[in-house]
C-alpha cells in the first residue's frame, strides 16, 4: 500500500509538471520561435550585472535550442520597489545604447515554474559559444558604429584605448579584491599606446586615489560621465582596458577591440583577451579614501552628466 501511494504521489507530481510545461509551450514557445521559450528573473541590481545575466541566460537558451524570451521584472519578496524600477531604467538604457534589446528583451512567462534558475545557465563557457557570441557581438558593434558614425568627430582610423576604472565604493578598504591601482593602468596604457592614439578613461569622481597622472599625460579623463557612453566608447575601440567589473565585462564580451586587458576575478575571461599578472593586494591599512578628485581645467572639461559605472 505504501508503495502504490508512493507511486501516486510521484504520479501526481509528473502530471503536474507536465502541466506546467505545457502552459508554458503554449504561452510562449509555439509562434515565438523554432524552439520552446526560456525566461530568467531579471536582477534588481545595478545595469551591468543586470545584463550581464542576461546575456548568460541567452546564450545558455542558444545552447539547448530555446529562444530566449527574456527577463522578467517581477519583484520578489523583500525586494525594494525602487530600486528595482531604476534597475529597469539602467537596463533599458543600456540595452538601448547597445542595439540588443530583441535579442534581450524584458518579458515575464505564464506562470512562475517557467523561470530557468540563474544557478542552470550562470557558467562563463555558454558565452564563449562561437555562433552565439558572434550574432551578439555583430548587432551591437554595428548598431553602435552607426551611432557613433553621426555623433563622432574623431576619425575612423584613429586608434583609440578606452578605459573603464571602478572607484566609487571600490577602495582598498571596502573592496580590496576589486580594487587596481592607477598604477596599473598606467602601464597597461604605456604598452598599448601609440603616437596617435587617443586614450579615453572614464571613472568616477570620489577615487581612493587621484588621477592627475593620467592629466599629465594629455589623456581625456571623463568622471561620473553616463553608463550608456562608456559603453559605446568601450565597444567602438582598438583597445580596451576592463576594470573587475560586470560593467566592464559586458561591453568588453561584444567590442570590436582588438586587444582586451582582462585582470583575473571570477568571471573567466573570453578566448582571444589578454590576461593581465594579478596585482599585489593593497596593504590592510592603506591610507583612507580621497574626497572627490576635483575637476580638469576647462580645455580638459569633460561631461557633467552625472551616472556613475557600475
Amino acid at each position: 500500500l505504501a508503495c502504490l501511494l508512493l507511486l501516486g504521489r510521484a504520479a501526481i507530481g509528473r502530471l503536474l509538471r507536465l502541466a506546467v510545461l505545457s502552459k508554458c509551450t503554449a504561452n510562449g514557445g509555439v509562434g515565438r520561435g523554432n524552439g520552446t521559450c526560456m525566461w530568467s528573473k531579471a536582477r534588481s541590481d545595478r545595469g551591468g550585472a543586470s545584463i550581464h545575466d542576461m546575456l548568460y541566460a541567452s546564450a545558455f537558451a542558444a545552447s539547448i535550442d530555446r529562444q530566449y524570451c527574456g527577463a522578467c521584472d517581477a519583484a520578489s519578496v523583500g525586494t525594494i520597489l525602487l530600486q528595482a524600477q531604476q534597475a529597469r531604467l539602467d537596463r533599458v538604457r543600456l540595452l538601448a545604447a547597445t542595439g540588443l534589446q530583441t535579442v534581450l528583451p524584458s518579458d515575464c512567462p505564464p506562470v512562475t515554474e517557467c523561470y530557468t534558475p540563474s544557478r542552470v545557465y550562470r557558467h562563463d563557457k555558454y558565452l564563449r559559444r562561437p555562433t552565439w557570441l558572434s550574432t551578439v557581438r555583430s548587432i551591437a558593434q554595428r548598431h553602435v558604429a552607426t551611432h557613433r558614425r553621426h555623433s563622432s568627430t574623431r576619425s575612423a582610423q584613429q586608434h583609440r584605448i578606452v578605459v573603464h576604472i571602478r572607484r566609487g565604493d571600490v577602495n582598498p578598504h571596502s573592496h580590496p579584491e576589486r580594487y587596481l591601482p592607477n598604477s596599473y593602468y598606467l602601464e597597461h596604457i604605456q604598452k598599448y599606446r601609440r603616437n596617435t592614439s587617443e586614450v579615453i578613461i572614464f571613472s568616477e569622481a570620489v577615487s581612493h586615489e587621484r588621477f592627475d597622472a593620467f592629466l599629465s599625460l594629455g589623456y581625456d579623463l571623463r568622471l561620473d560621465t553616463l553608463t550608456q557612453e562608456v559603453w559605446q566608447h568601450a565597444i567602438d575601440c582598438d583597445v580596451f582596458i576592463m576594470s573587475m567589473s560586470s560593467f566592464s565585462y559586458v561591453p568588453a564580451t561584444l567590442s570590436r577591440a582588438t586587444v582586451v586587458v582582462y585582470h583575473p576575478f571570477w568571471h573567466a575571461p573570453l578566448d582571444g583577451w589578454v590576461v593581465a599578472s594579478p596585482q599585489p593586494k593593497p596593504p590592510p591599512h592603506a591610507p583612507a579614501p580621497h574626497p572627490p578628485a576635483p575637476h580638469p581645467p576647462p580645455d580638459r572639461a569633460f561631461s557633467a552628466k552625472k551616472k556613475r559605472p557600475a
